[in-house]
């Protein structure tokens, strides 16, 4: 991957808006949650899209369990079940 550099204002509420080109190359979409890490010896804040243990498809932390690898809670398995039709 090769680096990007960009610079942006830091908003008077400390908000800082990331480029969509980034976004984009680091699959990061709306209210996916971000973890930040910094170096302070060398002045340097990271971010990075945080992959933690919710589900596949709503981010629920409640009643995980795994389908294959992927994790999964009771209300989507629920919902899964009643959409699958019989072969």
């Amino acid at each position: 991957m090769m680096a990007a550099k960009m610079t942006r204002n830091l908003e008077a509420f400390g908000r800082l808006v990331i480029p969509k080109e980034i976004l984009i190359t680091c699959d990061i979409c709306a209210n996916d949650a971000i973890e930040f890490f910094t170096d302070e010896e060398k002045g340097i804040l990271s971010l990075k899209k945080y992959i933690g243990q919710s589900c596949k498809f709503c981010q629920s932390t409640e009643g995980l369990s795994y389908f294959k690898s992927s994790l999964i809670c009771t209300s989507c398995r629920y919902m899964l079940k009643s959409h699958l039709k019989p072969v």
